[in-house]
């Protein structure tokens, strides 16, 4: 009992010691969160494969985990540039940059045009289309 209250002591006080320092370089806890949904959608399609296909073997889940998140950070970077200007902390928190990026990994390209799209920036914000400064127009 002694050492998980040690353990949480110390937890603590390193968590506290690095929201410090991404405090003082200017990274909210905003651009954290979208950060940490660009690692993490690259391995969704890994991970459900792993659970429902029998044939999926451990170096297709990892180069396929490592491949979605290569891609999602291209995306996001690219995104923000592209429709920003510049790579800064601020237009890589931006919601579109964040919005494309977790729709990269998730996509295949396609071969037929016809096909219907499913945009989660769409069903998210509804009829709304982006401008390059945030604000919507409908």
């Amino acid at each position: 009992m002694r050492v998980s209250h040690i353990m949480v002591a110390v937890w603590a006080l390193v968590m506290s010691c690095v929201a410090s320092l991404w405090n003082g370089i200017g990274i909210s806890l905003n651009w954290i969160f979208l950060f940490s949904g660009t690692l993490f959608t690259g391995a969704v399609g890994p991970i459900i494969f792993t659970v429902v296909w029998r044939q999926q073997t451990k170096e297709a889940a990892m180069t396929g985990a490592l491949g979605g998140v290569v891609v999602g950070i291209v995306a996001w970077l690219g995104v923000a540039k592209t429709y920003y200007g510049e790579l800064t902390i601020a237009t890589t928190g931006k919601l579109f940059s964040a919005l494309k990026t977790l729709r990269a990994p998730l996509t295949k390209k396609r071969t037929n045009v016809s096909q219907p799209r499913w945009e989660p920036g769409r069903l998210l914000l509804g009829c709304y289309h982006f401008r390059g400064d945030d604000s919507h127009q409908a």
